[in-house]
């Protein structure tokens, strides 16, 4: 059984102006684009760079055989693969690495958050037919389309995608 839902903390001023703004609009950095309305989706030119992605193909190589099947969490907690998500990942160590640690750095900068707040890294590979269906990071999406929350609250996820990286 879930626990009762805690209220959510206190959004970070940053957050709040990025996706609300002053006066329903946000406010956005220069290198930041909002592609999407509902859900708010933005679009973050030149977050990494060349040395970054470099450093991250190599993590990519060096680990491709210990990418994992992308799974699901059942109510006890339990691992359960699933036709829904059928994509690889491995996760990398928090800070486990000065440029893995530059990265979670720019990401909590972009939002205001402190390096803390960043979850570890995860990469997640897509060969052809491969997907990460319809979820909702910050809980478990129900059937009328609301969310049950669950601990910790994600309230921002980041995706960096490097289309030219094929681990196969």
């Amino acid at each position: 059984m879930r626990q009762k839902r805690k209220p959510l903390p206190s959004l970070p001023n940053r957050v709040k102006i990025l996706f609300h703004g002053v006066g329903g609009e946000p406010v956005l950095p220069k290198k930041v684009n909002r592609i999407e309305e509902n859900p708010p989706i933005y679009l973050v030119d030149d977050f990494l760079t060349e040395k970054e992605i470099q450093h991250l193909t190599d993590i990519c190589c060096h680990y491709k055989e210990d990418f994992v099947p992308s799974y699901t969490e059942n109510n006890f907690n339990e691992e359960v693969l699933s036709e829904y998500r059928t994509s690889k990942f491995i996760y990398l160590s928090k800070g486990q690495d000065t440029i893995v640690r530059k990265v979670e750095s720019k990401a909590a900068n972009l939002v205001g958050l402190s390096e803390e707040n960043i979850e570890p890294l995860q990469i997640v590979s897509y060969s052809d037919g491969q997907m990460f269906d319809i979820h909702h990071d910050a809980g478990t999406l129900l059937e009328d389309g609301t969310v049950d929350l669950v601990q910790p609250r994600r309230i921002i996820t980041l995706f960096l995608v490097c289309p030219h990286l094929a681990l196969s």
